[in-house]
């Protein structure tokens, strides 16, 4: 029994010499593991192997997402995260140079061959140079003094780790990143002027998708649907009556035309009563689907009333802006919804940026993007 024991202790040491050379520093995690598992189960759940194995995974996260994010502030606390994780592999490092150690005194005590102990030493000396090539790639991102260095440094060691790595046997699932998930929504705020709207999204990106592509002076407006410039609104042009992408002349939208006899009020009457909002962003339908569904957005409404109005040889153009309502009014256009706080999120989960406006405590309304037209 006393030989079988010192026979299993050298096929586990050669086999950690072959899984080194052969594979690279994660499997020496396994290997190790592997070990403490055969002298003692709890000692496999806290030992260096499981330690280095989950040190090592977890670096390769840490190095990705320090190459994805683009906000400095946030990168800063990816390089302390990244101090703080080459401290912690010092530790790992300390105490598995412990266990090679104790290797090496057992392979004395034994009076084994001296090509065993080569072998275990040649494994040690692998072992070290890895480490130090792994602590030296994490140094170069550390000090790199600008983010093509980083970058560098980042590709460099996430290469090491690739060359060295196994595949995962478990791939961590986080409940709240599933892969068909729908997308969480993206808070965004109005853009509150006529100069912001010209710019672009309020973000300071061009989001040329949340406008249609009308003919015609497109205008911004603010506060309760009025232009913001009335006064100087532009006299009506031929763009003003033509088609576009959006604006169609069908068969449908033209006999809806004559059906409400070409009258200005009760296109707009019908489009109030039989047209159903929906809180999502830009131009989506078009104005024939939009009448074909009767659940459209601002814009699609927008869409389908300026067809009506244009094939009924009423010119009409879109108005971009920001309107402010009572918070009444919104929760009526959400749905009905009785908490002003989950209408205004509602509202933008569809991409509308909305914000609330609050008043002795309470929100009393809200300001957000709107499309209406101008005829």
């Amino acid at each position: 029994m006393k030989n079988r024991g010192v026979i299993r202790k050298i096929s586990i040491t050669v086999l950690m010499v072959v899984m080194w050379e052969f594979c690279g520093l994660y499997q020496l995690a396994y290997a190790l593991k592997d070990t403490s598992g055969i002298q003692k189960r709890e000692s496999s759940e806290t030992g260096a192997a499981v330690k280095l194995e989950k040190a090592l995974s977890e670096l390769d996260d840490l190095l990705t997402d320090m190459d994805e994010e683009a906000d400095s502030r946030k990168r800063d606390k990816l390089r302390k995260a990244l101090k703080e994780k080459k401290e912690a592999l010092a530790d790992i490092d300390t105490a598995i140079r412990e266990e090679f150690s104790e290797t090496e005194k057992m392979l004395k005590s034994k009076g084994l061959s001296s090509e065993i102990l080569d072998r275990h030493y040649d494994f040690v000396e692998s072992y070290k140079g890895k480490y130090k090539e792994l602590i030296g790639n994490i140094e170069t991102i550390r000090k790199s003094g600008d983010r093509d260095g980083e970058r560098r440094g980042i590709k460099e060691t996430r290469e090491f780790l690739s060359r060295h790595a196994k595949p995962k046997r478990h791939q961590s699932l986080d409940p709240n990143k599933l892969p068909h998930r729908s997308a969480q929504p993206v808070n965004k705020m109005p853009r509150m002027t006529k100069e912001e709207f010209q710019r672009g999204s309020g973000n300071g990106k061009n989001n040329d998708s949340t406008v249609p592509a009308s003919s015609g002076e497109q205008s911004a407006g603010v506060s309760g649907g009025k232009s913001e410039s009335k006064a100087k609104i532009d006299p009506p042009t031929e763009a003003d009556l033509s088609e576009t992408i959006e604006i169609r002349f069908t068969d449908a939208i033209k006999a809806k035309a004559e059906e409400l006899e070409k009258n200005p009020v009760k296109i707009y009457n019908w489009i109030r009563d039989n047209i159903e909002f929906v809180p999502t962003y830009g131009s989506i339908q078009g104005a024939d689907m939009c009448l074909q569904t009767k659940k459209c957005n601002a814009t699609d409404i927008s869409s389908l009333t300026i067809s009506l109005f244009r094939t009924s040889l009423i010119h009409a153009r879109y108005v971009f802006g920001a309107i402010e309502l009572p918070i009444e009014k919104l929760m009526n256009w959400a749905g009905g919804f009785t908490d002003p706080v989950a209408a205004i999120e509602f509202i933008g989960s569809g991409g509308i940026p909305i914000t609330g406006v609050m008043k002795g405590g309470k929100v009393a309304s809200v300001k957000l993007e709107h499309t209406w037209i101008e005829a």
